[in-house]
């Protein structure tokens, strides 16, 4: 994990950055995961008991999904234009690099997650209340082919 010497995540703001250029101040991210599938393998010892094991399959790193939302509407515009080369079609337009970059109180980095071969495959606007007072949560779904996180 992003980080050293047992130092805690106390956030204050994430960032998205795609290719390099921060797109959005985010207030919430959920995905920031790796798995690996595996299959179960059953042997017969020589003694006649049955051992059964699981392994990794063939792809160490399986694809992964993350979700952000903002409230941000100079950010959210970006994101509805990136989303939007998905809706038009332009698949490999759309697939970009990208970071989840997580800041500190002071503004200094503490943590980053890094993926890859990334694309919108949803967005949707939080409830609209005309008695609310609340900002309005802007939701992003983003499919990624590898994430890992950065190295210091």
């Amino acid at each position: 994990m992003p980080g050293s010497n047992n130092q805690l995540y106390i956030a204050n703001g994430f960032w998205l950055e795609i290719d390099s250029v921060k797109l959005a101040m985010i207030t919430e991210v959920s995905g920031l995961e790796t798995a690996t599938d595996h299959t179960e393998v059953t042997q017969v010892l020589k003694d006649g008991k049955t051992w059964m094991s699981r392994v990794p399959t063939r792809h160490a790193n399986k694809p992964g999904t993350l979700t952000m939302k903002t409230k941000s509407v100079e950010g959210a515009e970006d994101m509805w234009k990136w989303r939007q080369d998905v809706v038009n079609g332009h698949i490999e337009k759309a697939r970009r690099n990208g970071s989840i970059i997580i800041y500190d109180s002071e503004g200094k980095e503490i943590g980053r997650w890094n993926f890859t071969g990334a694309w919108p495959s949803k967005m949707s606007v939080g409830a609209l209340s005309a008695g609310s007072n609340d900002a309005v949560d802007i939701e992003m779904t983003v499919e990624y082919d590898t994430l890992a996180p950065a190295q210091k």
